[in-house]
């Protein structure tokens, strides 16, 4: 990518979770790019982590903190967690505090972030179904597996 006389031009990767790319990012970035004609906006939504000292990718949307001395890194925002099951889940099978997490079959992360906060509200939890792929947990709830 290069900015001349105000323009920019060629190619930037942004590297972001899949499912914060994939909901969030993608509409964003792409109205960016149409406000750019001469620039290409790649998102590489992925569960892998690409290398920005090694020129894997320009910009990385992060949920953590990297420890690279030569990467500029920038809060933007905070996550916040919950719990979440289709309508036709919870008519069935009513929840009515962590304390009965227990009794019901959880769609979980098989790591990360999500899961320790998990782990911390109730632990010992057992997964029904594990996916470090958001879209096909959510997925599997819509599906009411959990």
């Amino acid at each position: 990518m290069h900015a001349q006389r105000g323009v920019l031009a060629g190619t930037v990767r942004v590297t972001s979770p899949e499912t914060l790319g994939i909901a969030y990012l993608a509409a964003r970035l792409a109205r960016f790019g149409r406000q750019y004609p001469a620039l290409c906006v790649e998102l590489v939504p992925a569960g892998a982590v690409l290398d920005l000292s090694r020129s894997e990718a320009e910009l990385a949307v992060r949920l953590f903190r990297t420890r690279h001395e030569s990467v500029v890194a920038r809060r933007i925002g905070e996550v916040g967690y919950g719990l979440y099951a289709s309508a036709t889940y919870l008519a069935r099978r009513p929840l009515k505090g962590p304390g009965e997490l227990h009794a019901h079959p959880l769609l979980l992360p098989a790591s990360g972030v999500e899961r320790s906060w998990l782990q911390q509200l109730a632990p010992g939890l057992r997964s029904a179904f594990v996916s470090d792929v958001s879209l096909a947990l959510a997925q599997a709830a819509s599906a009411d597996a959990g």
